[in-house]
């Protein structure tokens, strides 16, 4: 569970951050959401329109944390 630890510290304050928890439970949830959406997939239910109300949103917020990370790496001193 270290690993948990450093992935919502700040890097500066080496506390807890409300926005990297944000970030890591949505992208959790919407990951178990792919996952059992596609299960759902398996056994012929139709949830086409169910994963791409998760997956854009789920893709976004990964590239929205890759952008603004990389933009705070060099911003850092």
């Amino acid at each position: 569970m270290n690993w948990l630890r450093e992935a919502i510290n700040d890097s500066t304050t080496n506390k807890a951050s409300s926005k990297r928890i944000a970030m890591l439970s949505g992208a959790a949830s919407m990951s178990i959401a792919v996952v059992v959406l596609s299960a759902a997939a398996w056994f012929g239910y139709d949830v086409a329109a169910a994963l791409w109300a998760v997956t854009v949103p789920l893709a976004g917020l990964g590239g929205y944390s890759y952008v603004n990370g990389k933009i705070a790496e060099r911003a850092a001193p």
